[in-house]
């Protein structure tokens, strides 16, 4: 399914499940009585949701670690999008993950979804927390899992009916690790007022191989830069323009002797970050684009002296790996989505 489609779905179709089902919980809930705040219990079978973005999905991860404080013995379960299960296995707090799968058309997303959904109902949650602001699909998955209480956001931009038992307001002129943090307070979770983002934890496999693609790449044993000119399909408009990092990229090797610079991508991005590196044209850039798993990455950020890139995930990657970055932000703002930590400068156009 492509990204249009999906957010064609989610306008239409979900306003009118969201409708139906908010009908349903009302009559349902003047038999039953409300559950809103009810105890999770001491053993909880908790489910954090984020369907979009490896860098929110990072910054939503200093409620892994409030939730594991306040229940040591939790089953802390995730649900996402199958491309993220990679960045999830970087956290050990996070007992299971549950995905759904887009990528392959409509009939594997059914196929996913049905399967996904008897996962969650069989789990038998306590508790749910939806992290995602304004998709009406994520509060529709959440209420049909059927656990006890149910966490989101409640934002005038998307209506959601009722489908959440404790609405949160979106604040838009917050950070996003703070409107997270709240959806963890209004569980009865307390979050620190500076929560810091969990460090991925690496198994020893994929360090070496991470280690084995720089050494065949000439990066060990010396200084080297990492730059991503890459922001995600979900806004290409992220980007800063493909001459400014070449540019970017010249001045750096000319300016800085001995200065390695690796330039990192998805598969899909391997077509763009390779002109970029051809158009360089210098025997110190080497494309990493393409080569590397999530876990590889966060080995290869760790070991750099910097990251250079635009708003994306590797951002906050990095940031979690405790690299220093500088970044490029616009038309978004770091307001919002601005890395967490004092080793980061941002260059922000409106």
């Amino acid at each position: 399914m492509t990204l249009a489609q999906m957010k064609f779905l989610d306008k239409h179709l979900g306003w009118a499940l969201c409708a139906s089902l908010s009908t349903v919980e009302w009559i349902v809930s003047a038999f039953r009585g409300s559950t809103r705040g009810a105890s999770p219990g001491e053993n909880p079978k908790i489910l954090l949701v984020k369907f979009w973005g490896m860098g929110s999905i990072i910054l939503g991860s200093p409620l892994l670690k409030a939730i594991r404080r306040k229940y040591p013995n939790a089953s802390l379960q995730f649900l996402t999008l199958s491309r993220n299960r990679e960045v999830l296995e970087l956290f050990p707090d996070v007992n299971r993950i549950h995905t759904l799968d887009i990528d392959r058309g409509l009939g594997a997303f059914l196929v996913s979804f049905l399967t996904m959904m008897s996962s969650l109902r069989a789990a038998k949650l306590d508790l749910v927390i939806d992290q995602e602001f304004f998709t009406r699909f994520s509060a529709i998955v959440v209420y049909l899992t059927g656990a006890r209480t149910r966490v989101g956001f409640k934002a005038w931009e998307k209506w959601r009916g009722n489908l959440h038992l404790v609405g949160v307001p979106y604040n838009r002129y917050w950070h996003v690790s703070r409107n997270f943090s709240n959806l963890c307070t209004a569980a009865g979770i307390p979050v620190p007022a500076e929560p810091e983002l969990v460090r991925p934890v690496i198994r020893e496999d994929q360090k070496a191989l991470a280690d084995a693609i720089l050494a065949g790449k000439g990066l060990t044993g010396g200084l080297y830069v990492c730059m991503n000119p890459n922001s995600g399909e979900i806004a290409l408009t992220r980007r800063w323009p493909a001459p400014n990092f070449v540019e970017l990229g010249k001045r750096l090797t000319r300016e800085f002797p001995g200065l390695k610079l690796a330039l990192i991508g998805s598969r899909a991005e391997k077509d763009y970050v390779g002109a970029i590196v051809r158009q360089i044209g210098h025997p110190a850039v080497v494309d990493l684009s393409g080569l590397l798993s999530v876990a590889q990455l966060a080995h290869v950020l760790g070991q750099s002296s910097l990251l250079i890139t635009n708003d994306s995930g590797p951002l906050h990657l990095a940031c979690a790996m405790d690299v220093p970055t500088l970044s490029f932000f616009g038309p978004e703002t770091p307001v919002i989505y601005g890395p967490v930590g004092p080793k980061h400068v941002v260059f922000y156009k409106n």
